[in-house]
C-alpha cells in the first residue's frame, strides 16, 4: 500500500513508487478544514506484524511494523518494506505524541529502482518542514529540497491513521473524514474512511472474520480488512486498481524493533 500505503506505508512501502516524482514539486497543500479525530488508546495497536506482499497472486515482497510507547511516553512507529519485484527497500520511522497521536517526527529512506530516497518531517506547532533529497545511479541526479506543509488540526500521518485504523470512532453508518499526511508528496489530503459490511477471510496467520473498510481518497486507495475478535487487527490491504495484497503472516512474540 503506499507508505500501507505508505501501508509501506504507507503501500506501506509500496505507494513509494506512484509518489516519488512529487518530491520535486513546491506546489502547497490546498487549504483544509481543521478535522480532530478522537484515537482510542486502549485500542491502539502495540507490537509487531509482519506482511507479505503478493503481486498478481505471486510472492512479491514483506512489510514488517514495529509500534511501542517509549520511555518519553511518545508512540513510535517502525515500518520496513521490502519488494524485489517492484524495486523497492524502504523503511520509514515516525514519531507521535502519546495524547493525540500528533505527529512529530517522520523519517523515510529508502531505493526506488536506480533512485534513492531520504526525507525527514519535523512538526512546528500547525506547520511540517521537511528535507528531501534523492540521488539517481544511472544519471547521476541529485536533488535537495526544503518544503514547509500547513497542518490543519488533526492531520494524522498516512501510516499511523492505517495502522491505527482499529483505535478510530468508526462506525457502520457514517463515514468517518480525516486529513491525512503523505511523507512522500508532503501534502495533506482529506480520506474518508467506510465500512462496507462483514466477512471471512483467510490469511497465513488463520482464518478471520473481519470487516471491511474502505478507504476513499488519498493515492492509492485500499480496502482494509479489521478483524473483529480482541485484540481488533489489521489482516490484509487490498490495492484498489492494482493486483497487489497484502497479507498478515502468524504473529512473532517480540518486542524488539524491526530488524
Amino acid at each position: 500500500m503506499r507508505s500501507f500505503s505508505s501501508w509501506g506505508t504507507a503501500l506501506i512501502g509500496l505507494w513509494l513508487a506512484a509518489t516519488a516524482a512529487a518530491m520535486a514539486a513546491e506546489v502547497d497543500s490546498p487549504a483544509l478544514t481543521s478535522r480532530p479525530v478522537a484515537v482510542d488508546r486502549d485500542r491502539v495497536f502495540v507490537g509487531r506484524m509482519d506482511f507479505r506482499v503478493l503481486q498478481n497472486e505471486a510472492p512479491a515482497g514483506l512489510v514488517s511494523v514495529h509500534a511501542s510507547f517509549n520511555e518519553q511516553g511518545q508512540y513510535v512507529l517502525h515500518d520496513r518494506s521490502e519488494s524485489a519485484p517492484l524495486g523497492i527497500v524502504e523503511e520509514l520511522l515516525q514519531v507521535l505524541e502519546a495524547d493525540g497521536f500528533r505527529p512529530l517526527r517522520s523519517l523515510v529512506q529508502g531505493r526506488i529502482n536506480g533512485s534513492f530516497i531520504d526525507l525527514n518531517w519535523r512538526w512546528h506547532a500547525d506547520t511540517a518542514a521537511g528535507d528531501l533529497e534523492s540521488y539517481h545511479l544511472a544519471s547521476g541526479r541529485h536533488r535537495a529540497l526544503q518544503r514547509e506543509v500547513p497542518m490543519p488540526t488533526g492531520t494524522l500521518t498516512r501510516a499511523s491513521a492505517l495502522y491505527l485504523i482499529a483505535a478510530l470512532p468508526l462506525t457502520a453508518d457514517v463515514p468517518l473524514t480525516l486529513n491525512w499526511f503523505d511523507s512522500m508528496s508532503g501534502s495533506v489530503v482529506p480520506i474518508e474512511l467506510s465500512i462496507e459490511g462483514t466477512t471471512t477471510i483467510e490469511v497465513p496467520a488463520g482464518r478471520f472474520e473481519v470487516l471491511t473498510i474502505r478507504q476513499r481518497g488519498g493515492s492509492p486507495e485500499n480496502l482494509i480488512y479489521l478483524s473483529t475478535e480482541a485484540p481488533a487487527r489489521v489482516v490484509r490491504f487490498d490495492v484498489v486498481g492494482a493486483p497487489i495484497r497484502l497479507e498478515l503472516l502468524p504473529a512473532q512474540v517480540t518486542t524488539e524493533a524491526v530488524p
